[in-house]
This record gives C-alpha cells, sequence and structure tokens, in this order.
C-alpha cells in the first residue's frame, strides 16, 4: 500500500484506530450500559476513540505484516461493522429482557392503555420497563459490570481478529444467535409470570 515513505507508520496507525472503532461504536451505541443515547456528538466520538486507542497498536501490527489495498480495507471496516453490530445486539439482550418484563407489567396494570387508545402519544416507552433498565445499570455500575461488559469487547478480539476474515471457531454461529434470543424471550416470560399470575 504505502511501503517506504515517511509516513507510513502514521497512517498505519490512523488505519488501525479506525478499523478498532468500526467495532467499538456500534457495539458501544447499541449498549444501553454506555448511555449513547444521552451523550450526543464530539464527547460520543471521544469515548470510542478512547477504548479504540487500547486496540490500536496490535490491529496497527497487522496492518504491518499484511499491507492490505484499500479495497480490502473497505471489506475490513465493514466486516468489523457487522461484528460490533453483533455485539452490540448480544450486549443489549439483558437490558431489553428487563425492559420487555416491566414491559409486561405496565401492560398488566393497563399503563400502556392510552397509547393503544391514542397511537400518537409517542415511543412505546413503559414506565416500569425503563426503570427496571436503569436499575440493572446501577448495579452494573456500581459492581463488576462495566468492566466485564468492556472485557467482552476486548476478548472479541482474541476471538476475531480485526484483519482476519473468518473467525477463528467458524461453527454454527447463527445457531448459536437464535437459541440465545429464543432464551432471551422465555426468559422475560418466566420473570414476568409470577407477578402477572
Amino acid at each position: 500500500m504505502l511501503t517506504g515513505y515517511p509516513l507510513t507508520d502514521t497512517f498505519h496507525a490512523i488505519l488501525a484506530l479506525g478499523l478498532g472503532m468500526a467495532r467499538i461504536f456500534p457495539c458501544l451505541l447499541l449498549t444501553p450500559i454506555f448511555s449513547f443515547s444521552v451523550i450526543k456528538g464530539l464527547l460520543r466520538t471521544a469515548i470510542a476513540v478512547a477504548l479504540a486507542l487500547f486496540i490500536a497498536p496490535g490491529i496497527k501490527e497487522q496492518i504491518d505484516v499484511l499491507e492490505p489495498t484499500m479495497m480490502a480495507l473497505a471489506g475490513l471496516v465493514l466486516k468489523e461493522l457487522m461484528i460490533g453490530t453483533l455485539l452490540g445486539l448480544l450486549l443489549a439482550l439483558p437490558f431489553w429482557l428487563y425492559e420487555s418484563v416491566g414491559a409486561l407489567f405496565d401492560n398488566q396494570r393497563g399503563a400502556l392503555m392510552g397509547g393503544q387508545i391514542n397511537p400518537q402519544l409517542g415511543p412505546d416507552v413503559t414506565p416500569l420497563g425503563k426503570l427496571m433498565q436503569q436499575v440493572l445499570i446501577l448495579l452494573l455500575v456500581t459492581g463488576l459490570g462495566l468492566s466485564t461488559i468492556t472485557q467482552v469487547i476486548w476478548d472479541s478480539y482474541h476471538l476475531w481478529s480485526a484483519t482476519q476474515w473468518i473467525p477463528f471457531p467458524a461453527e454454527a454461529g447463527f445457531h448459536v444467535w437464535l437459541t440465545l434470543l429464543g432464551k432471551i424471550f422465555s426468559d422475560m416470560v418466566l420473570y414476568a409470570g409470577p407477578p402477572v399470575a
């Protein structure tokens, strides 16, 4: 790509930072614990850049060895965006589970009746669902949950490196995803069952 030029190392470092942000940014955007629905603009990007700085040196070494073309880099960025989206969906599932349990409670007690009569009331945000999600976020932030969630993001780079096209395990990934999604829905009904009955 740019071998032998004086700014090759700087260019590879910028590419590595961008490739690292491609996985981290959608993951942070989808996971409610990072509050990216509240944090906007430059601060949101600064958080993603700060987290990508941890991964960028390792990605830079891989880029130095591989010397990928611009088309290959564009494909790697798209791959990283998809991985970040899937990882963000997986990390957001517990939060959506508790929000759904609260929505079931609110539906049973009639708190959503106004939205059924007048559909122009806005999004389907339930008071108890939002409260349960915020309580879960509070418990995770005060406990060890935030470090565990960020560790999952870092461990994803060990399982599937940023410059590899095919992951290391590569077995039945879609089936695992559907099984996990089905378990989330059955857990939602299970946790909401006793108070509703």
